[in-house]
């Protein structure tokens, strides 16, 4: 009986202890109190040491093609960048260009520029002069400074008389892969309630042109041209609306609306809002640039010397004419342009 107890009090401590009765205790380990130190590397013979240098070199010359790799992407995203600048520099000059045909041969350069510079500031007038005749040959090329005034003239002046003669006016096409470029851009401006405003009297100032415009809806921002004289401007301006009702509505009520004794020519903006500069303050455009812009038509015809245009003196379409012989740029006139009225 005794001997019963005795083993279940020792099977009971060995429960207590986590133990099964069947099982055998784990020995202690002894601890002696010494460290393992690892084993002394060998030297590296010459052999590793060559296979080394080859190693480190590899990898010097795997980081150096890495690195010209970025180089050469980010050279290329740069001249994509500035391909496409050009494209777009190409484009807008493009849509501030309009071919004049039929003039009356006693008119001149004075002539066409009045009758053009209540849409917008003119930057050139090319006339091509005959050497035997010393007169013009019936056609010119207007450049201006702002494609809105370009397409307004284009839209307004197409067939009025001047001098006795209906006039044609219409667009160069020397370049047709600008076409997706402008397109683009028109996409772009199209999504902005922003009309073009031109032939403002000189008198009036942000603040009445916004007091007109602002009967159509309410305006965010009036900005118009500035002038080299300060607090003045050059007669044009844009104007931006908060929707695309209100600026629909101001130009279908104001255009060729007579303001200050001067109809206003009133269309939406074809281009992205772009900074204002005085005259001779606008960023100078490099060389490149104007020569692909203007130049680009030698390229892409048989004959380097011609041109294609919309039309000519006939009427004919995409009819080929001879380059502008001449470049001339004079002063806008400070005598008051005449109006539609006057010139039909």
């Amino acid at each position: 009986m005794a001997d019963v107890k005795e083993n279940g009090e020792s099977e009971s401590r060995k429960r207590r202890r986590g133990f099964d009765s069947g099982v055998d205790e784990m020995p202690e380990m002894e601890q002696t109190g010494e460290l393992v130190t690892p084993a002394t590397l060998p030297k590296l013979d010459s052999n590793q040491r060559h296979a080394l240098s080859l190693a480190k070199k590899y990898a010097q010359e795997i980081t150096a093609k890495h690195q010209q790799a970025k180089q050469s992407e980010v050279q290329v995203q740069q001249m994509q960048s500035l391909q496409e600048a050009a494209n777009q520099q190409r484009a807008l000059l493009l849509m501030s260009r309009i071919y004049i045909g039929s003039i009356n041969f006693e008119l001149g350069e004075e002539a066409v520029r009045v009758a053009f510079s209540p849409f917008g500031t003119i930057k050139t007038i090319n006339m091509s002069w005959d050497s035997a005749t010393m007169k013009h040959k019936g056609y010119a090329f207007v450049e201006f400074e702002t494609a809105e005034a370009a397409q307004l003239a284009l839209e307004q002046m197409t067939g009025v008389i001047i001098g006795g003669r209906n006039i044609k006016v219409g667009r160069p096409n020397n370049v047709p892969q600008a076409a997706p470029i402008i397109a683009s851009i028109q996409e772009s401006a199209a999504k902005l309630p922003r009309i073009y405003v031109a032939s403002i009297h000189k008198d009036l100032s942000a603040k009445d042109v916004k007091s007109v415009f602002e009967a159509f809806g309410k305006i965010k921002k009036v900005e118009l041209a500035p002038d080299t004289a300060p607090g003045k401007h050059r007669g044009w301006g844009f104007i931006d609306y908060e929707n695309h009702k209100s600026a629909a509505d101001a130009i279908s009520s104001m255009n060729l609306f007579d303001l200050g004794g001067q109809f206003l020519r009133v269309g939406r903006a074809l281009t992205p809002p772009l900074p204002l500069f005085p005259p001779n303050a606008a960023p100078v455009l490099p060389s490149l640039l104007t020569s692909a812009a203007l130049g680009y038509s030698s390229s892409q015809n048989k004959d380097p010397n011609l041109c294609i245009v919309d039309g000519d003196d006939n009427g004919n379409k995409k009819s080929m004419v001879p380059p502008v012989a001449t470049v001339t740029k004079t002063p806008v006139p400070k005598t008051e342009a005449p109006s539609l009225a006057e010139l039909q």
